[in-house]
């Protein structure tokens, strides 16, 4: 399973970016299956640097291309929750959290998900016509 984390800085121990579109690295982490309580092991990192040059979108492609099955990240920006929703990927809120701390989180059920770009519990819907 491959999980995206927004951060600001490459590595780990950085944090999670308040936006997504302004985060530093996006870090591809590769989790060994496992089971339910279980601590997740990490099987590989790739760091993809936020070059900010082109759509807001090119940053969320690398999700789709890396089979990422989760973002954790802070914000997103409308076209980006849509883009990320249609294409089946869960997203969890772990703004200011390290990132190893968030993925440690998810795994616990910790994390908020981002169901609508308002930040509520309400699903929005519009990504459930796939």
């Amino acid at each position: 399973m491959k999980i995206g984390i927004a951060t600001d800085k490459d590595g780990l121990n950085s944090l999670v970016s308040s936006r997504f579109n302004e985060c530093g690295f996006l870090l591809i982490i590769g989790v060994k299956d496992h089971y339910a309580g279980e601590a997740a092991e990490i099987t590989e990192i790739i760091p993809i640097k936020n070059e900010k040059c082109g759509s807001e979108i090119q940053l969320a492609e690398e999700l789709v291309k890396h089979d990422c099955e989760a973002v954790i990240t802070g914000e997103l920006a409308p076209e980006v929750f849509e883009y990320i929703a249609e294409s089946c990927i869960t997203r969890y809120n772990g703004k200011g959290y390290p990132a190893l701390a968030a993925l440690e989180a998810m795994e616990r059920h910790e994390l908020k998900l981002i169901r609508n770009l308002e930040g509520t519990d309400e699903c929005d819907g519009s990504h459930h016509n796939h």
